[in-house]
């Protein structure tokens, strides 16, 4: 099944497991929908995400985005 959801209201999104979300203008979403919400609903199938966004300044995709460089490029 594929759903499309919004997360005006984030506490709707809850329910059981995902194989893949897609967070689309990430950024632009409330900070505890990622940690809180989506990536526990993500545990439980080993599912991944997929993050779209344009910046909107130093917020927790910022953060997000900056552990993924900081990864990438560790010797």
């Amino acid at each position: 099944m594929i759903a499309v959801r919004s997360t005006h209201y984030p506490d709707n999104l809850r329910g059981e497991g995902l194989d893949l979300a897609v967070l689309d203008e990430a950024a632009y979403m409330e900070p505890r929908v990622w940690p809180e919400i989506v990536r526990p609903m993500l545990t439980t199938t080993r599912g991944n995400a997929l993050f779209l966004s344009t910046p909107f300044g130093r917020n927790w995709f910022y953060d997000l985005f900056q552990k993924g460089i900081n990864a990438r490029y560790q010797p």
